[in-house]
């Protein structure tokens, strides 16, 4: 399940500069009516023609308009074993074709002409064009280069002339949005402050001023944890109470029901004694593995 994440933003400085600001980059929801937002867009737009989507099928798309058109394939993110599954459908699939194929291309053109699998060689062009000329091929591999999260945001809330929110889709925070409009106007003072939808999972607070960040805390019980190793000296209870209290303000802000009621740092860490656990199991899986291999040696 996707996570999501609310963001409230302050900006300091003078009126008619945040008014500036705020034109600049505020666009209209055309979702909602009298409601507008942040648009990533205004900032750094994204290039035309990545409007395909970011799925298995579309890199199966790409890969097989390469080995269709004899095109060396470049560096995709699907795994070596993904790569397989065409190979191995083919092989599977030869007896249902309607006539007999004897070479792996124009069994793709096959799949293509009957939406098998997925692939689609228009999508797998467009992806192999967009990978040359602007070094991925999709949106969202785009935006989480050059935006730092995959996606826009998804709706907007005007609190003053100084302060707005919106929520993004994913716990992957826009930090290169911020900076970028951070240089574009470094006489303002801008906070973000974000609470994911449990608390003390996804919290914090960042500040940019003149192009830099000036300040960077998380409010998780994650982020406590790598305090510590740092060799920080927290309370852990105190730590647990700011976290909670930070999470409500932004979420309350947001107009989001609270969740005091939910023992969120008692969840967090069954979950990581769950992975801790996990690990272990793996490790005595390779550890006993090992003996096995060195026995029949």
């Amino acid at each position: 399940m996707v996570s999501h994440v609310w963001y409230v933003v302050s900006l300091q400085g003078m009126v008619d500069y945040i008014c500036r600001m705020r034109t600049s980059f505020w666009a209209k929801n055309e979702n909602v009516k009298n409601d507008f937002v942040l648009d990533f867009n205004k900032i750094l737009s994204v290039p035309e023609g990545m409007d395909i989507p970011f799925l298995q099928t579309t890199e199966l798309s790409y890969i097989s308009y390469c080995i269709i058109h004899g095109i060396d394939i470049i560096e995709t993110t699907m795994t070596a074993e993904r790569k397989k599954f065409l190979f191995m459908n083919y092989l599977k699939d030869r007896n249902d074709l309607q006539y007999c194929v004897f070479d792996f291309p124009s069994y793709l053109n096959y799949c293509h002409k009957e939406s098998k699998f997925g692939i689609n060689l228009n999508i797998g062009k467009q992806y192999m064009e967009n990978k040359a000329n602007y070094g991925f091929g999709t949106a969202s591999e785009w935006c989480k280069e050059y935006w730092g999260t995959r996606g826009n945001t998804l709706n907007g809330q005007d609190m003053s002339v100084s302060k707005f929110g919106f929520s993004l889709r994913g716990n992957d925070v826009p930090n290169k949005i911020f900076e970028k409009i951070s240089e574009r106007y470094p006489e303002s003072l801008i906070t973000i402050r974000y609470a994911g939808e449990i608390a003390g999972v996804h919290s914090g607070v960042l500040q940019y001023y003149k192009g830099k960040k000036k300040l960077d805390i998380e409010y998780s019980m994650s982020a406590y944890y790598r305090y510590i190793r740092e060799g920080r000296q927290l309370d852990k209870e105190s730590f647990k109470k700011t976290s909670l209290e930070f999470w409500n303000t932004v979420k309350g802000c947001m107009g989001v029901p609270f969740s005091v009621e939910k023992n969120f740092v008692k969840e967090y860490l069954v979950w990581q004694e769950e992975k801790r656990l996990q690990a272990e199991k793996v490790r005595e899986q390779k550890r006993l593995a090992l003996l096995e291999q060195a026995k029949k040696q």
